[in-house]
């Protein structure tokens, strides 16, 4: 039991870090290395053109400029 306790608090740690990185990346774009170039998350411009072809929409991730889709759940890829 001692030696599970800090196991799991290191682990709930780890999760509460990524956590704040990941609203991080999402609300202002910080540690783009981590969740962009190596997670491959795309985010639309934010002012940007959005379309659709009848099926999907499209647009332009703003960190890569790519054409990127959105998922039957809301994710850009």
């Amino acid at each position: 039991m001692i030696v599970v306790l800090p196991i799991v608090m290191a682990l709930g740690i780890s999760v509460a870090l990524f956590m704040l990185g990941m609203l991080g990346y999402l609300l202002f774009g910080f540690f783009k290395k981590l969740y962009h170039d190596l997670l491959h998350w795309h985010m639309p411009e934010d002012d940007g053109e959005q379309w659709s072809d009848g099926c999907s929409q499209h647009a332009i991730c703003k960190y890569c400029g790519k054409e990127i889709m959105m998922d039957s759940q809301g994710n850009w890829f």
